[in-house]
């Protein structure tokens, strides 16, 4: 972890060099002024809570997880995060929040975080409750669609349903 923070530090460090003096908005450097590394908490389990709070007090501060607990425990993200931040006097500004929805196809179908009977719209919608809920938030960064649905039809009622969310003021961006 110590590693990857000395190389976030200089990425930082060149874009400051390569930017200096180049306006702000709607310019190169407000596009370029994203996350250059993001903790990635897929797979660790048990432990993500540790390991996230580790990877916070090492300087990370942009987080990626999932609404799907086949691959990610997202309740250990949002306490790791939130212990981290407790301790190093950090506020949820401070941190930069992605998750994922995950249609039905890549869910374990014995642990879902939403019912795979409920039109896409609510498992939109209640997945991304759940994930305010796991994260301890209020607002997400960034939202990702994990993959499409099988017809573009599916996959545009669940974007559109994304979207909402981005108009309520729950979720700042969207991806896929």
């Amino acid at each position: 972890l110590l590693l990857c923070f000395v190389w976030y530090r200089i990425l930082l460090q060149q874009e400051e060099r390569m930017f200096s003096g180049v306006a702000t908005a709607h310019s190169a450097k407000a596009l370029l002024h994203k996350p250059h590394l993001i903790y990635g908490t897929a797979w660790k389990k048990e432990d993500t809570a540790k390991f996230v709070s580790q990877a916070v007090k090492s300087g990370f501060r942009f987080i990626d997880t999932a609404c799907q607990p086949k691959h990610y425990n997202e309740p250990g993200v949002g306490n790791g995060w939130t212990a981290a931040a407790l301790e190093l006097g950090l506020r949820r500004r401070d941190i930069w929040l992605q998750t994922k929805f995950t249609s039905f196809n890549g869910q374990d179908p014995n642990n879902c975080p939403y019912d795979p009977d409920d039109p896409i719209e609510v498992q939109v919608r209640t997945s991304l409750e759940t994930s305010l809920k796991n994260l301890h938030t209020e607002y997400l960064d960034s939202w990702v669609m994990h993959s499409p649905y099988e017809s573009m039809e599916e996959t545009m009622i669940a974007w559109r349903t994304m979207e909402e969310a981005v108009d309520a003021g729950q979720v700042r961006q969207l991806g896929m």
